[in-house]
């Protein structure tokens, strides 16, 4: 990941103050820095960052697409988790053969 594809120039979560089991819509606005073909979004949940890091469920995958050099795009992913603990969601762009070109 030495090699960046994108510059993410703006992160939404909606609702900001919710239950934690309420869906969360989350939007991510990129610029891609070279063309990147055939790759994916992939949204997760680490539900114990601290006692079990790979206890990782994923929530959400967004259809392949193509992005074209320093274009805007927004992915947007109904997210829910099942466990209230010092969780994080991760977000991480996939190229096609399933490496992970960006994490945030």
């Amino acid at each position: 990941m030495s090699n960046p594809c994108v510059a993410v120039t703006q992160i939404k979560i909606d609702p900001n103050d919710c239950d934690f089991g309420a869906p969360l819509s989350l939007n991510i606005t990129f610029d891609a820095l070279r063309p990147l073909q055939n790759v994916q979004w992939r949204f997760s949940y680490a539900r114990d960052i601290v006692g079990a890091p790979d206890d990782v469920v994923e929530l959400h995958r967004v259809d392949p697409a193509d992005y074209a050099g320093a274009a805007h795009v927004a992915c947007s992913a109904q997210l829910v988790g099942d466990a209230a603990n010092c969780g994080v969601v991760r977000c991480a762009l996939h190229e096609g053969g399933g490496a992970e070109l960006h994490r945030l």
